[in-house]
């Protein structure tokens, strides 16, 4: 079992690895924010329509029928992606405004049957990693496995625990608030999420963030077979820095 550090999660997030940075993985699954050069691009393609439009008119509207339209023109574009996104996703896609930042959040359910009690057990891995979590039966596509539930710490808290920003088990809710999962660590009785171990390219489990509630839940995104392995990927600011170690 690895160690988490934080940082949310953003490349939230996900575990993280500098507790200001903000959640997640850009991958297929997880929480990504919206690019800031393809959220420049769709306003100079906009401002550029607004101008066409306008300059084709033999006299220009009165000021607040030129505003409106801009407006509209700024914000259709992405509300109707955004809108389109949902309908075809549905329970698995997911937009959040929170602390001022927006959030978008795909391939991950928000709510699912709950893993049925003893569905899931922490064991050896039989390599570095020590610990990992198995099915101990078949769990199906969409399954709860649980919350990252442990001590909510905010900036200052964290930072005086962990004075140089690595927490070996916390995983980040925003660039505020982290949640400290290392008493639950030696407890191998009983699953936990922080028993959880990381694969970029087989996991099996994605995280569904809810920042507003300070919660983080863990979701089967496929059918897992049991004595499979229960694996998700940490986000690349994990691995910054010390990428060798990573496993596939």
């Amino acid at each position: 079992m690895h160690k988490s550090s934080t940082a949310e999660q953003e490349e939230q997030q996900p575990r993280e690895q500098q507790f200001a940075q903000p959640i997640g993985n850009a991958s297929q699954q997880g929480t990504r924010r919206l690019p800031a050069a393809a959220a420049l691009a769709a306003l100079a393609g906009s401002g550029a329509a607004c101008y066409a439009a306008l300059s084709a008119q033999p006299h220009l509207p009165p000021l607040q029928d030129a505003l409106a339209a801009a407006a509209t023109a700024l914000l259709g574009g992405p509300l109707l992606v955004l809108a389109a996104a949902k309908v075809a996703l549905q329970d698995r896609f997911h937009v959040e405004l929170h602390r001022a930042r927006l959030y978008v959040q795909a391939g991950v359910p928000a709510s699912g049957a709950p893993a049925p009690p003893g569905s899931v057990c922490v064991r050896p891995t039989g390599d570095v990693r020590g610990n990992g979590a198995f099915a101990a039966a078949p769990i199906p596509a969409g399954t709860y496995l649980g919350d990252y539930t442990g001590e909510v710490l905010g900036r200052d808290a964290f930072y005086a625990r962990y004075p140089d920003g690595v927490g070996d088990f916390a995983a980040a809710i925003d660039d505020e608030w982290t949640i400290d999962a290392a008493a639950a660590v030696g407890d191998v009785a009983n699953f936990h999420p922080v028993h959880m171990n990381h694969s970029r390219h087989r996991c099996n489990v994605a995280r569904f963030y809810a920042r507003s509630q300070r919660r983080i839940s863990f979701f089967t995104t496929r059918h897992v077979a049991a004595g499979e392995e229960l694996l998700y990927d940490y986000g690349r600011a994990y691995w910054r820095g010390r990428e060798h170690l990573e496993l596939p």
